[in-house]
Formats: structure tokens, C-alpha cells, sequence
């Protein structure tokens, strides 16, 4: 207990413990914030009493089966007569007339319809049965908690609770616990106390042990945190605790219920389960790698990895999958509304049902991985001879320049102290690679389909079978012909146009493999007519699984001209036909959920693997350019706090013969070089790649710039000078070249920052808030004269090479050339500031 008590203290010594707090908070208040933004878009129907009252109202009354009187009104029994006095009006908005009666979810409504089951001898399915008996059991709960106090609720800080499980106990809480667990042990090797605590009576095996313990113990801190902070905020709010005891439909095969607090709380021990295997892997990694912050970023990146995949691959969303984060289907299954579309456009509604899966496995699996990792961690230093990542005082990394104690090759090590240049290339080639693989096998079935179209045999049936109805109109009488003629015409015009796409998918076939670029994008113009709502056959062909947008069902007439004009330029500028070149979305066509932006733009990406057109993917569509960003930040903009971290490491510096401009400016060249080099790595294994696989690419593809806005994007007036076409290689170089600035400013800002912030990882942190809040003044319409003059509009690279800021914030003359004498201004101004303020500093160093 007594070390238990010590892991404990030293957490409350590093802060970890005011971590957690402010973790629980923030993600307590974003929860809230994001459930109430969210409201009416869970389709989980499993709960919901009106659901079954509608169901069960039917099968008690059957719509259309009535018997009816003489006089038309309905003939019911008395059990009947009883179910239908708890409808309940529904009145006009506008006017209070009553324009229909839905069936009540009160206790009594359910009772009545039970007794009408056995009273008229109603034969309910399996399903049915199953539905009544919970709403029986549901209702009655809430109808004797509304007997005993009036102004009961049954949601409350228990729903915020249990809806937003994803958010409170997600892919960010096991990382945070991750974090630490690699933090406390990796401070034993960074400080050299390591072989301190060994010297003490205790086993390495209590020492790491203890260590797991105690990061479990703050996870437990975390959970109440959460509980009573998000009961607070409810409290506040006037939402209310809730109703703990309200029972939760288990849909097993034999029906059961489950209360909101024995739900939460098995939640919460499945939660615990997946910190305690983060957590025992955060001590394993501490031991391999042994650098907190290269141990973190490096752990954190495959923890994120998995997730990422986790999210795409069906196969991995498993109960045995730490990271895959269903709770509520896991522990009581759901009951879902399917929306699905037939070929001929026509909606069905369904119910899908999801039964929860057995605890014990997964439970089994995670145990013997925390066994495992807490195993491994206690005996890595016998198992192997890792040495790839070794304390400093272990390691001799070679420097840039000849080692000094001064100088660019003296401040390019002391940057590894961050992050090493093994770690830093490793995530750019990990990133790179994994996302360029993913570009592959995404774009493999178009590519398939592209060649040998699937689409073709079932148009080919539709043309067949409508054959087949039209000869049998043929044959009949004149009269009958006469009767069937808008059939007939109607028939013959579905043939003619699915003969058309026929053709369309056949020419594009043979194009596509004789590379003929004419051919090819001739070939698209009923897919495009189709997808933007053009010509009278959608109704027929439907638009299934097609997203909605804002402005209606279809993208805009502006999306709809710059698809077919861009079709038109890959002609003219004879470009290799490229699959999925047809469909270009724009910012006039946003969708109803904005976050569905990003995963719809992915799907209209030009299936094409060269090295510039990979480039551009990369950078426009997956945004790998943030990414990039961050890493150079990371791994060249640590200045003046590895020194400060390192207690009296800055005074003694200052004793040196090196003037304090002169060491000022050796960390922003080292700065500068590992920039370079990454970036050169990132551009250079894209290049292999592309290379490998299409060639080098067309430096002509078109890409879409907005020029002005444009004020009539839906009606299809007033755009035609509003966006032009600049070429791919002229996109690429200006994107490296801003980039390369960025990184630039962002470098030289870190570096002033420095001067005055001790710790590394408070130090980006304020860099990274000052950039996104700078972001965000872009869309305040007062500030829309100068904004334009600061560095923040183009962190957005993509959005402002693109024209996309500049027309969307009515933000003029952002052109590149602009952009990147703005850049340099503010990174001289910075840095002569900085120049400055190094000169002034004092000797001794607090």
C-alpha cells in the first residue's frame, strides 16, 4: 500500500491527476453539447414505447379488415371499443383542428390491448408477443413512478450518460490513460531514478504492478468525475438526474430488461477492462521505448491506426476489439430502422435487429492481455536486447554536423529529445504508406467495375424484360393497343435510355483499355444527368443510398456545369482516362449533416495512383497536409524549453562562448533542416510509390478554382466566370511551397513562444490554439478587410489555394502570391522580434 500510495503521490506531483479532471469536464460539457445538437437523429427504436403502440395497435385492429355496418362505421368488439378510447388526437399547428389519433404509450393503453389479445382470441407473432410483454413492463415502471411524483422524467443526465457512451468513454479516454501509464514509467528512464526504485525492497514485478494500480484507480477518479459532473450539468440545465431504474429491452432470444443503472454500470466495467489493457500496453511500450514523448506519439499512432481501421473493416467491429465502441448493441442489442431502395427507386422500411453479444470471451481475451502486457512489460530488459530506442544518456545518434557543443548539429540533437528522427520518419513513412494503400485497395473495385461494368447485365435484363411486354402488347387487338399506349410509350422510353447506358458502359469499357481519353470521357454524360436529378427517368432509377443535400435532393446546377466542363477539359488536355472524373462536388452543395462532407467528398475522388495526382489526393481529400504539419511542428519547433526542462541547461548555455542571437539562430536552422529533410522524405516515398504504380502523372489535370462567388449556384445562372481551371503540377508545386512556409512561421512561432514557456508539450498546445482560434476569426464578417493580412486564413492550405476560403468568407484578393508574401512577412517580423527578445534575456533562468 505504502508504494501504491507513492505512484499515487507522484501522479498528483506531474499534474495527472488535474489532467483527468479537466478531461472529464471537457468531455462531459462536449458530450451534452453534442447529444442536444444530435436530437431526433438515433434511429435505436428498441426503447421507444411509441414504436411498439403503433405495432400492436395494428395487430389488434388491422387497418382495412374491419367488418363495417350499414352506415360504413366500423364494427368493433368491446375489447376493441376499450383500446381505442386511449387514442389520443393529434391537432393543426396552425389552426388546432384535429387531423388524426395515434395510440397512446400509457400503462392502460398496453393493458387494454393485452386483455384484447386473450379476450378475441388475437394470434400475435413471436416478435409481437415479445414487444407487449416489454411494453407492459416499461409503461407500468413509468406509470406508478408518475403516481408517485408528478413532474417525473425519465431521461436526464442517465440518457447524456448512456448515449453518449461513445464520447465518455471512447477512443480519447483510453488514450489519455495510455498516455499516462507510459508517462509514469517513462520518467524513471528520462531522470535516471529507474535503477533507484530497483535498488528498493521491492520486486520490479510489485513496481510495475503498482504502477497499473494506480492508473486503474484514476480511471476510476475519471468515472466519477464524469458521473457527477454530467449529473451537475443536467441539474443545471433543468434536464434532471433521470430514472436510474428504468427498465432497457435486452433483445435476446428470450426477451429480457435491463435498468439504466445496471446498464451503466456493466458499461463502465467493460470501459475499465479496455484502461486496464491501454494500460498495461502504455507500461510495456514505456519499457521498449523508454522516451515519453516518442513512446506517446509512436503508441498513440497505432492505438489511432487500429481505430481507424476498426471503423472501415466490419471484420474488426468485434466484442473482443478494445477499440470498437458499440456499448449499447454489445450489451443490449438494438433495434434499428432499415431504409433500403430497390432498383426501381421505391423505399422499403424495415426493422433490423441486433442481439447483444456474451460477455465471457471478450471478458477472457482482455484479462489475458493485461496479463500478458503487465508479463511482457516486467520482463522486457531478459526477453531481448531492443536497443532502437534508448534513454539519451544510452544513445549516440549521429549528428547532422560534427558534434559541438554549440552550433545547428548541437541544437539538431537536442530536437530528438522530442521526437528522434527514427520516430519522426517513421510516422511520415507510416502515415504515407498506410494511406496511400488505402487509396489502392479503395479504388480497386472501380477500377473493376471500370473494365468490366456490373451495371450492364442488370440494364440489360430491365431492356429484356420490358421487350418481352412490349411484343405481348404487340400481339394484342388495335382497341387494347390503343389502351395500353402510354405503357407502351412509356416502356420504349426506359429502353432507350437504358440501351443508351448500355452502350455508355461499354464504349467507357473498351476506352479505358485502349487508352483513349476522348472515348472515355464521352462515355459519362447519363451518369452525370443521373446523379444531378437531369432528364425524366430518376424516378424510375432512384438515387439509392444517395446522400441529401441542403438545397434538395440533388448537388447544385453549378456541380452539375463544372462536372460536365471538367469532362470537357480532360478532353481537350487529352488526359489518360481516369475512372470516377465524372461527379465533382463544390461548396454549393453541402449536406444536411455536415460531417458527412468529408466521407462523401471521398467517394468522387479521381481513381488514379501517380506520383502528382497521389499528391493532390493526399493532400485535398485525406487533408495528410494537417497531419504534416503537426509532425514538423513536433519535431522542429521545440526551441528554447528543451533547455528549460532541463532545470539550470539554458544559464549554462549563456555561458558559452555563442553570442544569444547566434544560439537563437542555430535552433531555428536545425528547425529549418529537419523540416526539409521530412518533407523530402514524405515527397520521396510518394514519388517511389507513384512511380511503381502510374508513372510520374499529368501535370495538366484540371483542378477547380473559385474565382468569385457565385450568386445563383442552384438555378444554374451568373457562374460562368466564376471558377476557372489550373493545372495539377502548377496545384502541387504551390501547395509544397506553402507548406514548406507554413511550417516556416509556425517554426519561428514556437521558437519566440519559447522564450517565455518551459514545457514542451504546453508549448504546442498554445501554438496549436493559436492557430485554430486565429482560423475561426475568418468567419467574422467584420474582420473580413484585414484577415486576409494575418497567417491564419492559409493554414488551410488546401482551402485557400483552391479559392474556397476567399469565396466562402467573402475574403478578396487570396491568391498564392499574396499568401506567400503574408507568410514571410509575419515569419521575418517574428523573427527579428524574437532575435530581440533572446538578446535581452537574463543570465539566470527561473
Amino acid at each position: 500500500m505504502k508504494h501504491l500510495s507513492f505512484e499515487m503521490l507522484k501522479h498528483w506531483r506531474n499534474k495527472t491527476i488535474f489532467l483527468v479532471i479537466c478531461s472529464a469536464i471537457i468531455l462531459s460539457l462536449a458530450n451534452m453539447i453534442f447529444l442536444n445538437a444530435q436530437i431526433g437523429q438515433n434511429t435505436n427504436e428498441q426503447n421507444d414505447l411509441n414504436f411498439y403502440a403503433s405495432d400492436l395497435y395494428q395487430a389488434v385492429i388491422p387497418y382495412g379488415s374491419i367488418a363495417v355496418d350499414q352506415f360504413g362505421e366500423p364494427i368493433l368488439t368491446e375489447a376493441q371499443e376499450r383500446v381505442n378510447t386511449f387514442l389520443v388526437p393529434v391537432e393543426d399547428e396552425t389552426n388546432s383542428d384535429i387531423v388524426a389519433y395515434i395510440p397512446s404509450t400509457s400503462y392502460p393503453f398496453f393493458q387494454a390491448v393485452a386483455d384484447a389479445v386473450v379476450e378475441d382470441d388475437i394470434v400475435l407473432s413471436e416478435q409481437l408477443e415479445a414487444d407487449l410483454k416489454y411494453a407492459l413492463i416499461a409503461s407500468e415502471h413509468q406509470y406508478h413512478q408518475i403516481e408517485a411524483n408528478p413532474n417525473y422524467q425519465s431521461t436526464g443526465s442517465v440518457t447524456y450518460i448512456k448515449k453518449g457512451s461513445t464520447i465518455l468513454f471512447g477512443i480519447l479516454s483510453l488514450l489519455l490513460f495510455f498516455i499516462i501509464a507510459i508517462r509514469i514509467h517513462s520518467e524513471d528512464y528520462e531522470r535516471g531514478s529507474l535503477v533507484f526504485n530497483w535498488t528498493l525492497p521491492k520486486s520490479r514485478q510489485q513496481i510495475i504492478i503498482m504502477r497499473w494500480i494506480s492508473v486503474i484507480i484514476l480511471a476510476i477518479i475519471y468515472v466519477l468525475l464524469i458521473l457527477t459532473a454530467i449529473s451537475m450539468f443536467s441539474m443545471i440545465s433543468g434536464d434532471g438526474l433521470g430514472d436510474w431504474l428504468y427498465p432497457n429491452r435486452v433483445m435476446s432470444e428470450n426477451p429480457s430488461v435491463m435498468t439504466n443503472l445496471e446498464l451503466i454500470v456493466r458499461m463502465i466495467g467493460v470501459w475499465l477492462l479496455r484502461v486496464g489493457v491501454v494500460s498495461a500496453l502504455g507500461l510495456l511500450v514505456a519499457n521498449i521505448i523508454r522516451l515519453r514523448n516518442v513512446g506517446t506519439i509512436m503508441g498513440s499512432f497505432f492505438i489511432m491506426l487500429i481505430y481507424f481501421f476498426t471503423n472501415y473493416l466490419p471484420s474488426l467491429q468485434e466484442p473482443w476489439n478494445i477499440l470498437y465502441f458499440n456499448y449499447i448493441d454489445q450489451l443490449i442489442g438494438g433495434r434499428y430502422l432499415d431504409l433500403s431502395v430497390t432498383e426501381q427507386g421505391q423505399t422499403i422500411i424495415g426493422v433490423q435487429f441486433i442481439s447483444p453479444t456474451s460477455l465471457v470471451m471478450p471478458l477472457l481475451i482482455k484479462l489475458s492481455l493485461i496479463i500478458l502486457f503487465l508479463f511482457l512489460a516486467n520482463q522486457w530488459n531478459e526477453l531481448g536486447t531492443f536497443d532502437g530506442f534508448l534513454s539519451n544518456n544510452d544513445q549516440q545518434p549521429t549528428p547532422f554536423y560534427q558534434t559541438k557543443w554549440y552550433g545547428v548539429g548541437f541544437e539538431w540533437q537536442k530536437l530528438q529529445q522530442i521526437i528522434d528522427n527514427k520516430t519522426s520518419m517513421t510516422l511520415i513513412v507510416l502515415f504515407t504508406i498506410g494511406l496511400y494503400l488505402l487509396l489502392v485497395f479503395n479504388d480497386r473495385p472501380l477500377l473493376d467495375e471500370t473494365i468490366n461494368p456490373s451495371s450492364v447485365s442488370s440494364y440489360e435484363n430491365i431492356v429484356t424484360y420490358n421487350q418481352v411486354f412490349l411484343d405481348d402488347i404487340s400481339n394484342m387487338s388495335k382497341e387494347e393497343q390503343e389502351f395500353m399506349r402510354f405503357v407502351q410509350d412509356d416502356l420504349t422510353l426506359q429502353n432507350d435510355y437504358y440501351q443508351n447506358a448500355i452502350n455508355q458502359l461499354n464504349n467507357r469499357s473498351a476506352a479505358y483499355q485502349t487508352n483513349n481519353s476522348h472515348d472515355f470521357y464521352d462515355n459519362f454524360n447519363f451518369e452525370v444527368d443521373e446523379f444531378f436529378g437531369k432528364g425524366d427517368q430518376m424516378d424510375m432509377i432512384g438515387r439509392s443510398g444517395e446522400s441529401i443535400y441542403l438545397n434538395g435532393e440533388y448537388a447544385s446546377n453549378f456541380a452539375y456545369e463544372v462536372s460536365l466542363d471538367r469532362l470537357t477539359e480532360l478532353k481537350i488536355r487529352d488526359i489518360k482516362p481516369i475512372p470516377q472524373t465524372h461527379i465533382h462536388r463544390t461548396i454549393y452543395d453541402p449536406l444536411k449533416n455536415p460531417t458527412d462532407n468529408f466521407v462523401e467528398n471521398l467517394k468522387y475522388q479521381p481513381a488514379d495512383h501517380s506520383f502528382l495526382t497521389s499528391l493532390y489526393r493526399l493532400f485535398f481529400y485525406y487533408r495528410l497536409d494537417v497531419i504534416l504539419l503537426i509532425i514538423l511542428l513536433l519535431a522542429s519547433g521545440a526551441g528554447f524549453t528543451i533547455d528549460r526542462e532541463k532545470g539550470n541547461g539554458l544559464s549554462w548555455m549563456f555561458t558559452l562562448p555563442r553570442k544569444r542571437r547566434k544560439v537563437y539562430n542555430d535552433k531555428i536552422m536545425a528547425g529549418v533542416l529537419r523540416i526539409i529533410t521530412l518533407l523530402a522524405l514524405f515527397i520521396a516515398i510518394v514519388f517511389i510509390l507513384g512511380m511503381l504504380t502510374d508513372g510520374f502523372g499529368q501535370t495538366r489535370f484540371p483542378i477547380l478554382h473559385y474565382d468569385y462567388l457565385a450568386e445563383h449556384a442552384q438555378n444554374g445562372t451568373g457562374f460562368e466566370e466564376s471558377y476557372s481551371w489550373m493545372n495539377l503540377g502548377t496545384f502541387i508545386i504551390q501547395s509544397i511551397s506553402i507548406l514548406l512556409l507554413i511550417s516556416l512561421f509556425l517554426l519561428i512561432l514556437a521558437n519566440v513562444l519559447s522564450l517565455w514557456i518551459k514545457q514542451p508539450l504546453l508549448l504546442f498546445s498554445i501554438v496549436g490554439l493559436l492557430m485554430v482560434g486565429g482560423y475561426s476569426f475568418i468567419h467574422i464578417p467584420a474582420l473580413n478587410g484585414i484577415i486576409r493580412f494575418t497567417p491564419f486564413p492559409y493554414i488551410d492550405i488546401m482551402g485557400f489555394l483552391t479559392g474556397e476560403i476567399a469565396v466562402q468568407n467573402n475574403l478578396a484578393s487570396m491568391d498564392y502570391m499574396m499568401g506567400a508574401i503574408v507568410l514571410l512577412a509575419w515569419s521575418l517580423v517574428l523573427y527579428l522580434f524574437g532575435v530581440n527578445r533572446s538578446e535581452k534575456m537574463s543570465n539566470v533562468i527561473s
